[in-house]
């Protein structure tokens, strides 16, 4: 198989997956359970050479009892964008650790979420 099949291959498969795990949320903690958060940048660039690749925010969440996860591809690591998935992957109860970052403020207001 040449290599122009090999990418297009790998590519439809990433997006397969990307799609399914989409579709079914996965809900991270419970009551008594903690839950990591934290947010990340993915780009390519080997040595600051070469093509330039386009970057990826990209947001996680792992339940430290279970070591379930969830990743979710964010257009940026605001709390507007960011709050809306916590709430879809985070079960009720679940005390939440992130890094602090100023997106995660606002979860001192959110009954059922806790800070550390």
């Amino acid at each position: 198989m040449n290599k122009s099949v090999t990418a297009r291959w790998k590519r439809y498969l990433r997006q397969v997956v990307a799609e399914a795990l989409g579709e079914a949320p996965v809900q991270l903690g419970g009551p008594s359970r903690t839950v990591e958060l934290d947010e990340s940048l993915f780009s390519r660039s080997k040595y600051n050479r070469g093509k330039k690749y386009p970057q990826q925010w990209v947001f996680r969440g792992t339940c430290r009892e279970t070591g379930e996860a969830s990743v979710v591809p964010v257009e940026n690591r605001s709390s507007r964008t960011l709050l809306p998935i916590m709430q879809r992957h985070v079960s009720a109860g679940a005390m939440v650790i992130t890094d602090e970052w100023r997106a995660y403020r606002c979860l001192g207001r959110e009954a059922s979420r806790t800070c550390e």
